[in-house]
């Protein structure tokens, strides 16, 4: 897909607008959130590129309060410069990847099984695998808004490039050295979600910023067997973006108005606190991170539904694009 950092935030985009956090869907649908770091420094990275000097996504502060697992995090100057970190509460901080200003990791999935990533280093978004040296294509390598689940499966967003395929399509590979095949197709823009439980995948049809024409945005649920079932929300035209995963609790999906709500299977909706967006379900899928006014990061419990836990403030220096929360590093 041709890089279009240019186009307004997983997976969803926010940017900063007169202190409120605005959710915004980026070019290959990943959400992306305007935070800030405190400290730059030397980074190391597990690719054995050679150590650049960038500033980390959180500082050793914030990031020695994060709950327990470690933190896959999208971050960078822009949307359109972001690089892959690996972080968590021993104040570990580590750059998986190396792209220059421009050219960054679009958006990415990551499970026990791996990551895959949507890598425009070479200026359009081609799917890559991530491994102990640096990213490696994937043959089929057109694609964006890629995910994979712990069995390895990988799903992602082939658009349509001219008048003789003119469809957005939902494709899928059993494994990164798979074949991709599709299993859902429409003219309309889907923005990429996440695996969810028994292999099903959560995306938004048609979203499209505020004060631009499309049509209706949907919550769609594309089941393994092949149905596909729409999902209600409170937020109307102003859908923007959905955070799932295997174990979690229900849908987290998001607003332009920078306001959450979750989802659980018996359909009822819970708003998120105001001024909270969610950000990635815990590896248990009992608690969500959330993003919100400050900007800030904190944890959420179905239990305590109204109360935000904070784990600290965020600098405004660099833009952060998606989290992923795993309980363990992934071998890469």
């Amino acid at each position: 897909m041709p890089r279009m950092a240019a186009r307004p935030l997983t997976r969803s985009a926010a940017v900063l607008a007169s202190g409120v956090l605005m959710p915004m869907v980026a070019a290959c649908g990943a959400v992306s959130v305007h935070v800030h770091v405190t400290r730059g420094g030397l980074t190391g990275t597990s690719s054995g590129l050679p150590a650049t000097r960038a500033r980390m996504p959180l500082s050793r502060e914030v990031a020695r309060r994060l709950p327990d697992g470690v933190f896959y995090v999208l971050a960078g100057a822009n949307a359109g410069s972001y690089n892959l970190w690996e972080i968590s509460n021993i104040g570990n901080e580590i750059q998986l990847t190396d792209n220059r200003l421009g050219y960054g990791i679009s958006d990415f999935g990551a499970s026990p099984a791996g990551i895959v990533m949507a890598d425009a280093s070479s200026g359009l978004d081609r799917l890559a695998r991530l491994t102990g040296h640096g990213a490696v294509f994937l043959k089929d390598g057109r694609g964006s808004a890629p995910d994979i689940n712990p069995e390895g499966q990988i799903y992602y967003i082939r658009p349509g490039y001219d008048k003789s395929h003119a469809f957005f399509d939902l494709e899928v590979k059993k494994s990164f050295a798979a074949a991709g095949h599709v299993i859902y197709r429409q003219h309309a823009d889907i923005i990429g979600g996440d695996w969810g439980p028994s292999h099903a995948i959560a995306v938004i049809s048609g979203g499209h910023a505020p004060h631009t024409t499309g049509p209706q945005p949907r919550l769609l649920i594309m089941h393994s067997n092949g149905a596909v079932k729409t999902i209600n929300t409170g937020f109307g035209n102003s859908l923007s973006n959905v955070i799932w995963s295997e174990k979690a609790i229900g849908l987290a999906v998001t607003n332009w108005n920078g306001a959450g709500e979750v989802i659980p299977p018996n359909g009822s909706r819970v708003r998120l606190p105001r001024g909270w967006f969610p950000a990635a379900w815990s590896p248990s899928g009992s608690e969500l991170l959330v993003v919100g006014r400050g900007p800030s990061i904190g944890i959420w419990q179905p239990k305590y539904p109204h109360v935000v836990r904070t784990i600290g403030t965020l600098s405004r220096s660099t833009m952060i694009g998606e989290f992923v929360w795993l309980p363990r590093p992934v071998k890469l």
